[in-house]
């Protein structure tokens, strides 16, 4: 996305979507931060990974909060919860809401991003939102 810094596309086979982003907050430099961004959420933007990176500030995970559910499919992390998440991980956890259980996490009230938010399914799903 335009004015941000390219992103990694980092692979854990067999761990859940909570151990890529261990691997990724494992391989992020001191003080980074990881955004992740699930595949099936095409809508997402910079307009909201910016307020995610902003309301990240003294916080260990910024995720969004629709309808009472954490949005963690774009979320904005701190590589401070390398250890946390790799522990989850090695004990069997494989969902990132099992790490913002365990660390301080912001919530983003995210009905203003409720199409940005859009998890599509299938592509006949696509085709009907895009037309």
């Amino acid at each position: 996305m335009p004015g941000l810094p390219a992103l990694t596309v980092v692979r854990d086979a067999g761990t859940g979507p909570l151990g890529g982003l261990a691997a990724a907050l494992d391989r992020a430099g001191p003080r980074s931060i990881v955004v992740a961004v699930a595949c099936d959420m095409p809508f997402v933007d910079t307009a909201l990974l910016r307020e995610l990176l902003a309301a990240l500030a003294g916080h260990d995970a910024a995720v969004p909060l629709l309808d009472g559910v954490p949005q963690v499919g774009c979320s904005a992390w701190s590589e401070s919860v390398s250890r946390v998440a790799a522990e989850l991980v090695a004990s069997g956890h494989g969902a990132p809401r099992d790490l913002v259980r365990h660390i301080d996490t912001v919530m983003v009230d995210g009905e203003r991003w409720r199409r940005q938010l859009r998890s599509i399914e299938e592509v006949g799903d696509l085709s009907a939102e895009l037309s």
